[in-house]
């Protein structure tokens, strides 16, 4: 977490939503709340409005000011212009792998 920025703390991993499964839920620094979704190859525009959802509907269960941050080496063109459009933002990162130990459980190494 401190690789996307400063003070990030992580919340919950998988926290399951009615809108689907959101990868993290973070704190800043500042104690609001963050949203990230990781993909580990490519973000395209799907990926943009599953962050959308998520956000939306967490910002429905807890009142504190939020944001959401997509996560991933590479990002389309059409999902950077969406994502500057609707105010959510995107860290890039190199490529990393992902141990499966499940169907509900995966380790990201790059955050551990």
């Amino acid at each position: 977490p401190e690789s996307l920025e400063t003070g990030l703390r992580i919340l919950h991993h998988e926290h399951q939503t009615e809108v689907g499964t959101i990868d993290f839920v973070a704190a800043d620094r500042d104690g609001n709340w963050v949203i990230i979704e990781v993909k580990n190859r490519y973000a395209k525009l799907s990926h943009v409005d599953q962050l959308r959802r998520y956000v939306k509907h967490y910002g429905t269960t807890d009142p504190a000011q939020g944001r959401g941050i997509l996560v991933a080496p590479n990002f389309g063109e059409k999902a950077k212009r969406e994502l500057r459009e609707i105010g959510l933002e995107k860290h890039r990162i190199r490529e990393f792998s992902q141990k499966d130990l499940g169907p509900s459980q995966s380790s990201f190494e790059e955050w551990q």
